[in-house]
Parts: structure tokens; sequence; C-alpha cells
């Protein structure tokens, strides 16, 4: 039987019984209409109604993914396949790696950060998924973002017992639903709440001690995506790492997610810190190559040596905290004197990711390492 169809929506219900039985009976008169009444109806057979009546009152479950998507679970969900890093980090963080059957090339190939996974077979990429090799894997649920692949390549392609749920895991706005909905799909629901109360705890100290702050005090801030003069407005994720940190976007208000400026816009603009979006092995390149850029000599961040490199692990994945985390250090130095993100992200890793390894997630990589006792300026 499919181990989920699209029939219900709805965020994580309260009464998880009440969901079971609503779902169950809907299926059941869905299946009484088509089979006694001749109505051309959806529905499920008598052997996959059986079946899902027996794991009764802990499923059916029901949730809408990220696309607006509404999904049902007939029956636990035993093979994954994962699309990208940040569903690998997402499938750790609630211990649910052992349910994972396949793997995008980016997790293969990355086996410094993903030990265990990075030996599952490749099912492909984002951009260019294998259909053959995920067939072959008969998951029982593909775990992908929103846009890639495209349903196209994928999605429509699937025998009806394969079916796909998007997320993103990306964005700290949403990231806290997204990893209680997957720990309620999973039956992984104590996990996932375990890195709740550890995410939030950082962002409430974020959220406090910004709280002294008015809005003229905050410094301008040119957060660079992956091209040169690619900034982050208002509608990507990337701006919301900035908005967070209690930074101001200069780019916020420019048409379209990843809009293209210039040397001169940036100049005008004048930011006092810039920020470059990078892979964690190109921190140092892509930093030093932004900041001796032709024409940017006189931006503030430039003169000040305010500019940094901040890699993927901690912006888009779930560790995205740890970037607002990081950001909020350094356009506020006095008031995170003593938050020292790179500890912070060492222990999500150990006790989410069962990781122990330590690497550099940002350059320069000392930028962070000081005391109140060397800060230049204070906003009292």
């Amino acid at each position: 039987m499919p181990a989920m169809a699209q029939e219900h929506s709805g965020s994580v219900p309260t009464n998880k019984e009440d969901v079971a039985r609503e779902v169950l009976v809907k299926e059941i008169m869905q299946y009484l209409r088509a089979e006694y009444l001749g109505e051309r109806v959806g529905h499920l057979s008598s052997e996959e109604l059986r079946e899902s009546a027996s794991y009764y009152p802990h499923y059916p479950r029901h949730i809408t993914d990220s696309t607006g998507r509404s999904v049902t679970i007939y029956k636990p969900i035993n093979r994954l396949i994962v699309f990208s890093a940040t569903y690998g980090d997402a499938i750790r963080i609630v211990n649910a790696k052992e349910r994972v059957v396949g793997v995008s090339s980016a997790i293969t190939k990355d086996e410094f950060y993903f030990p265990v996974l990075s030996k599952l077979p490749a099912i492909g990429s984002l951009w260019e998924p294998d259909l053959e090799a995920i067939i072959a894997l008969e998951p029982d649920v593909i775990l992908t973002c929103e846009k890639f692949p495209a349903p196209e390549k994928v999605d429509d392609l699937l025998p009806e017992n394969i079916k796909v749920i998007r997320m993103v895991f990306t964005d700290p706005v949403t990231l806290e639903e997204e990893l209680n909905k997957l720990g309620y799909l999973l039956d992984k629901e104590e996990e996932a709440g375990e890195f709740i109360k550890f995410y939030r705890g950082h962002m409430e100290t974020i959220e406090g001690r910004l709280e002294v702050l008015s809005e003229d005090r905050k410094p301008k801030v040119y957060f660079e995506y992956s091209k040169e003069y690619e900034a982050a407005s208002e509608g990507s994720v990337h701006h919301h790492l900035c908005f967070l940190a209690g930074g101001n976007n200069i780019a916020a208000d420019l048409l379209g997610a990843y809009p293209k400026v210039d040397a001169e816009w940036l100049l005008a603009q004048d930011p006092a810190i810039i920020v470059k979006w990078a892979p964690r092995d190109t921190l140092q390149i892509k930093r030093d190559e932004l900041k001796g850029r032709t024409g940017l000599a006189d931006v503030t961040a430039v003169k000040a040596e305010k500019v940094y490199a901040i890699a993927y692990e901690i912006t888009t994945r779930p560790a995205c905290f740890v970037g607002v985390l990081y950001m909020a250090k350094w356009c506020y130095p006095e008031l995170f004197w003593d938050i020292d993100p790179k500890a912070i992200y060492n222990e999500y890793q150990a006790r989410f990711l069962d990781l122990d390894i330590d690497m550099d997630v940002v350059y320069p990589s000392d930028s962070v390492n000081y005391g109140i006792e060397n800060l230049s300026s204070s906003i009292a």
C-alpha cells in the first residue's frame, strides 16, 4: 500500500488519535462509495485499508508540506531517500538515519561530514535525479526541497507507492514547524523536541539581547549569495538570517529573491558589514576576492575589515541559527561578547549529528574570538 497519499491538510495535530480516526473513517467511506455505489472517487484498496487499520490509533497521520500540499501517511515510513545535505542533517537530528536507503550525490561526495550516509547508494542530484536508481531502492518516501528536483523529473514519473514530501529546513523562520512535522511523520517527536528546545534557547537569547536596539542603531549589511554581486532581498532565506541578527539588509527592498547589483550601487549604499555565502573549503578565497574587488576600497565594511565569509553548513541547513549567532556577534560584538558560536556549533554537531569534528564555518575564523575588553565601539 502507499506510505502516503495527498488527501488531508493541516499541521501537526494535538490529538493524533482523533486525526487517525477521522482519516480512517473517510478512507473507508471513499472505498464504500467506489465499490458499492459505483462513484469515481480515489480510494485505498481493501488490503490497504486493512493494513492501515492495523496501525490505528497511531496511524494515519497527516500534515501540510512546505509547498502547501496536504499529505497523509497510512503506515510507518521505513525507507527514505534524501536529496541534498540539508535533508541529511534533518534526518540525523531526529535520529532516523537508519531508515535512509539512498542519498544525493552531494552527500556521497562529503564523507567528512556524512561518514555514515555517504556510504549509501547515490540517486543523482537535485538537478539531475537518477529515476532508475530511485525506483530500484523501493523507498516509501522521498524527502526533498520545494522546487528541486522539478516535479516533472521525479514526482510525475514515480509509481504510486513512492511519494514525495517537500520541505525546506533552511529558514530560521519556519525551521521549528518543519522539524515538528518531520518528527511527527517519522514517529520521532521526542528527538525533534530536543533539538527545538536547543534551537529555541539560542534564538531567544538573540531576540532578548536585541530588544534594546532601535532601528537607527542597526548596522547596514550587504549579504552576497553565490554569484558576484548577487544580493539577498526580503524574499530570501539569507535576508531572514540578517533580519534575525539585527542587521539592516541594504538589499531588502530590491525585486527578486537574489537581485543583481554592482560595485557602484554597493559603494553608494556603503554597508558597515559585508557577508559572503560560500562553500566551507572556499571561505578565505571568496572573502578575499570580494574584499579586493575594484571600486570597493572606500566601502566602510572594507575599510574597517568587516568583510566575512560564511559557510553553507550554518546558513542553508538546520544549523542556520548558528549563522544568525555569528552575524549577530559581527553586528553587535558588545552585546554578544560572551557568546561563542563555534562552541555552540560543535555542541550541535555532537548532540544532534553524532559528529566529533572541528571545522571552520566562517572566515576570518577568529573574527568572533575576542572579549569585551577588545571592543572599540559601543552602542551605549
